[in-house]
C-alpha cells in the first residue's frame, strides 16, 4: 500500500476550468479529463479505506475524510479542488478530503457526474453531456467499465 501511495503522490491534475467561451468540443474533453482525474482519486480512495464507495456515498465520498461529515454535512473542506486549481498533488495528506469543492463532482454543462458501482471493485463515472440527459449518445465517460485494482498481486518470478 505504501508503494502505491508514493506512485500515486507525483500525479498532478492540470487545470480543467471552462468558461462560458468553451465550445462543445472543448467542454467535451474537460468532460473525459475530469473523469479520468475522478476515477483516480476513487482509486486513491479506495487504496485508503480499502474498497470503493457504495452508490449511496457516490462521489461526494471524496469531498471528506474518511470517518469525518463533508462540507454537506457541516464539516470544513481543506482538501485539493479540480477546478481552477492547475496543479496539486493528489493522495499526498492521508488526513485531508481527496477534493475541496462541490462543483468538482459537476460536468462542464452543469450536471453532476454519474458514479456506477458495477462491482465491488469496477465502476463507471460518466458525464451527462451536451444534452444534460444520461442514457443518450452523447454521453462522454469510458465505453468499457474501469478496470479494477488489485493490491493482492504478486509479481511474477524473475525470468519469465
Amino acid at each position: 500500500m505504501r508503494v502505491l501511495s508514493v506512485l500515486l503522490l507525483p500525479l498532478l491534475i492540470s487545470c480543467t476550468h471552462c468558461t462560458n467561451s468553451c465550445s462543445e468540443q472543448d467542454r467535451i474533453g474537460i468532460a473525459k479529463k475530469e473523469i479520468q482525474q475522478l476515477t483516480t482519486l476513487l482509486r486513491v480512495h479506495q487504496v485508503r479505506t480499502g474498497s470503493l464507495p457504495s452508490e449511496e456515498e457516490g462521489l461526494r465520498v471524496l469531498l471528506k475524510v474518511s470517518g469525518t461529515p463533508s462540507p454537506d454535512e457541516g464539516g470544513s473542506a481543506v482538501g485539493p479542488s479540480l477546478k481552477p486549481s492547475c496543479a496539486l498533488s493528489v493522495g499526498a495528506i492521508q488526513d485531508q478530503p481527496l477534493l475541496r469543492r462541490k462543483d468538482d463532482l459537476v460536468d462542464p454543462w452543469g450536471i453532476p457526474y454519474s458514479y456506477v458501482l458495477l462491482s465491488g471493485d469496477s465502476f463507471r463515472v460518466s458525464s451527462a453531456g451536451p444534452d444534460r440527459r444520461f442514457h443518450t449518445e452523447d454521453d462522454v465517460g469510458p465505453t468499457h467499465s474501469s478496470t479494477s485494482l488489485r493490491t493482492d498481486q504478486t509479481p511474477p518470478p524473475a525470468g519469465r
